[in-house]
């Protein structure tokens, strides 16, 4: 059985030696695909399997399509700029973490990435979309660069209650004690309450209100520190002023004043009643597939 590790962007585990970012850059613990199966060689689906909404189509999580997906990349956008100091209440982190908490349904994408001088994407190491209802059931789907071979290595899992399904080609069982705590590991760190949290281990620097589209954020922002290799990171968050809802964290990394790496996670609540199921069968070759919302 082959193992297969989370690479992240070598700057960015850079960062890790200085900040208090586990919360946000996970457990890096092994996904373990099905005997004979590697991951990102799923069968092709049929034309009525085909579909925009799940990995096992070919399609990673920063491709999907559909409403929900189009929110997350929309708040993916959220400047950092523009905003005005001031009307940011003392305890938003404390109101923020209970509103969190509160939330029934929610969806999340999370992009960690390197960047070029102006800014723009040079390359999309590992990205995640995670569907969420609480307590205890989760969807997540993963894409994971292979620079060597020049394509994402995808896999999913299906979390109900203490049964953990897995998906690298052939959906199965979880019956490992090690890869089911990474798999709830890695749904655990992607909740709002997880970016909060290790945000308010920092001491804020700036924060001020921001408005986007009609929309108000709170946004706050810890101090630049230094890190290894000459690189200097920060932590920023934006919380949705009417709904105190975490819509957006990022930690960006920058190297002589330039940007050069980030992690970016956005979340949206689901206010419909959406479900999450398991597979029909498990090691069918004829995988099942299953939609994100």
């Amino acid at each position: 059985m082959k193992d297969l590790f989370l690479r992240p962007a070598p700057l960015i585990l850079a960062a890790i030696a200085v900040f208090s970012i586990a919360a946000w850059w996970y457990s890096r613990g092994s996904r373990t695909p099905e005997t004979g199966t590697e991951s990102g060689t799923f069968p092709l689906p049929s034309r009525e399997r085909a579909t925009t909404k799940s990995i096992l189509s070919g399609t990673p999580p920063h491709e999907m399509t559909g409403e929900t997906a189009e929110a997350l990349q929309r708040l993916t956008k959220l400047p950092d700029t523009g905003w005005q100091r001031g009307g940011v209440p003392d305890d938003i982190g404390q109101r923020a973490m209970a509103s969190a908490r509160a939330v029934r349904a929610l969806s999340v994408l999370s992009l960690e990435q390197d960047t070029n001088k102006d800014g723009t994407v040079e390359q999309l190491y590992l990205s995640l979309r995670g569907d969420f209802i609480r307590p205890d059931k989760a969807h997540v789907s993963q894409a994971v660069w292979n620079g060597d071979q020049r394509y994402y290595e995808t896999d999913e899992w299906v979390i109900l209650g203490d049964t953990i399904y897995n998906n690298s080609g052939l959906w199965f069982l979880v019956d490992d004690q090690g890869l089911a705590e990474n798999r709830s590991g890695v749904a655990d760190q992607l909740l709002p309450e997880s970016a909060l949290a290790d945000f308010l281990r920092e001491e804020t620097e700036h924060s001020g209100m921001l408005t986007v589209d009609g929309v108000s954020y709170y946004f706050l922002e810890t101090a630049m520190q230094e890190c290894p290799e000459q690189t200097k990171a920060k932590k920023q968050i934006w919380i949705e002023s009417e709904t105190e809802h975490v819509s957006k964290s990022r930690l960006a990394l920058y190297q002589q004043e330039a940007l050069v790496a980030e992690m970016v996670v956005t979340f949206v609540e689901r206010r419909s009643r959406p479900s999450i199921r398991g597979p029909k069968q498990c090691n069918d070759r004829d995988a099942d597939v299953i939609e994100h919302w």
